[in-house]
């Protein structure tokens, strides 16, 4: 009876109000009813999507692994390709040479791969050994270019090559990571390092665009100088065409451009600083009289990994053609002489054998291939023996050489930081642990600068004492 009363009192206070607070009151009210009932709405929405955004993804996933248990952690492999829903048309390799790109190149040629493989290892065109520089891209495009496009048989002109007909004539709709046999797809794989010289490799990337992978294999700096200068090396220099440190009398020009040494004193084909090589601007720049005086053999090639470590890492910087190659816009593809989009960038380092096996298992992963069973290390330029390697010495020539470049502190971590240190824990060393670094604080303590242990891989304490 009490709340009936009370009740009954507040109405008739309520309607005792003005008519217009009555009004604004009751607005009120709705006003909070429509604010809770949008707070709802919103958060069903949320649930919703996240819960259909699940199914999605656990959909994406079965399919994925559909029929093929051998693919191992799928899920990675997804991501690496989410990017990607169609195998790479070519297939480069980015490197020194003498860093295990035979045993990278026989991998990708292997079943398990979703495409058939046409292989050329260490492939070029006819001249390309003497190519001049090549700002424009002239002689990639009209010398190299058609003779990639010859190798698979292409149907496509050169002058028409672009992404969107790539893309139309290899039938991509489909997803390829989900049967690696499903797709009647070539892809041309070369991993050798012909075309370093010039600016190949840029050209290539702008012309093909998303159809080519690269991939840099990065080897121990050491390992590739020591390679070059072994007893089957038996190299002095990565300079090609300047013969003046040597005599062109030990040479012989052969019809295809290249030269033939008769003492092995360079690769076929390497790049070089000295002012002759006539290959173009490099990108560790070096005065002659240092390159002819200072350097020993050993700092040359150190120098060459260098360069090749700076040259991927300004690859990778270059501004491609960014729009889609799903682009409708005929008019803009109109006498386009480059593809589509940014190649894809593949990193691969190693040290060790153990190392280089594992990175091929990855990379092969990161293309869409299954794991490869066996994988063999199939070409070693240098015969390795235990405590038979001076290592303090390679760091002292390592240190020497950073000091006549006078790299900057950019340049530095690019090359040398210890996201890629040096190894110097090989059982083919004759120091211990504390000698070497006593090797590297001598130096260091004398030029007055720091000592970063980080750089280099160094032995446990006393690893090879018997």
């Amino acid at each position: 009876i009490t709340k009936a009363l009370s009740q009954s009192n507040h109405r008739w206070r309520l309607q005792r109000r003005p008519k217009g607070l009555r009004l604004l009151l009751h607005l009120s009210s709705f006003l909070y009813v429509t604010k809770k009932v949008m707070i709802a709405l919103v958060t069903l929405s949320m649930i919703v999507f996240a819960l259909f955004g699940n199914i999605r993804e656990l959909k994406d996933n079965k399919a994925l692994t559909t029929d093929n248990d051998n693919y191992g952690q799928m899920k990675e492999l997804k991501d690496s390709l989410r990017a990607f829903k169609y195998p790479p048309l070519f297939i480069f390799g980015h490197s020194t040479g003498h860093s295990g790109t035979g045993t990278f190149h026989a991998a990708l040629g292997q079943p398990g791969c979703p495409w058939k493989p046409v292989s050329h290892f260490e492939d070029a065109v006819e001249g390309e050994y003497g190519w001049s520089a090549d700002p424009e891209c002239e002689l990639t495009n009209n010398k190299l270019v058609p003779h990639l496009l010859f190798r698979i048989n292409s149907t496509v002109a050169v002058e028409e090559f672009d992404q969107d007909r790539y893309r139309c004539r290899k039938g991509l709709k489909q997803d390829y990571t989900t049967n690696t046999n499903s797709l009647n797809h070539t892809t041309y794989i070369d991993m050798g390092h012909f075309h370093n010289r010039g600016r190949t490799f840029e050209c290539l990337a702008k012309y093909f665009g998303e159809s080519a992978a690269f991939v840099h294999i990065r080897r121990n700096r050491y390992d590739i100088a020591s390679s070059f200068l072994s007893k089957k090396g038996t190299k002095k220099t990565p300079c090609i065409v300047d013969f003046k440190m040597y005599g062109t009398d030990k040479l012989k020009k052969r019809k295809d451009g290249r030269f033939k040494s008769t003492t092995g004193i360079h690769p076929q084909v390497a790049i070089c600083p000295r002012s002759g090589e006539n290959a173009g601007p490099v990108n560790l720049k070096v005065a002659d009289d240092i390159w002819d005086n200072f350097f020993v053999p050993f700092q040359r090639f150190l120098w060459y990994a260098d360069e090749m470590e700076h040259r991927w890492h300004t690859l990778k910087l270059i501004v491609y053609d960014e729009v889609s190659y799903t682009t409708k816009d005929t008019e803009t593809q109109g006498g386009r002489r480059q593809g589509w989009g940014r190649p894809r960038f593949y990193d691969v380092t190693w040290s060790h054998g153990a190392e280089l096996l594992k990175e091929v298992d990855e990379l092969r992963k990161q293309l869409g291939c299954t794991p490869q069973a066996t994988v063999e290390h199939l070409h070693s330029h240098v015969e390795h023996k235990q405590r038979n390697l001076n290592c303090s010495k390679q760091i002292l020539q390592d240190l020497e050489y950073r000091k006549l470049m006078n790299y900057d502190s950019k340049t530095l971590e690019i090359l040398v930081s210890s996201d890629v240190p040096q190894h110097v824990d090989s059982k083919e060393c004759i120091e211990t642990r504390t000698e070497l670094e006593q090797a590297i604080k001598t130096y260091t303590d004398v030029e007055g600068i720091a000592f970063d242990e980080s750089e280099w891989v160094l032995p446990t304490v006393n690893a090879y004492l018997p």
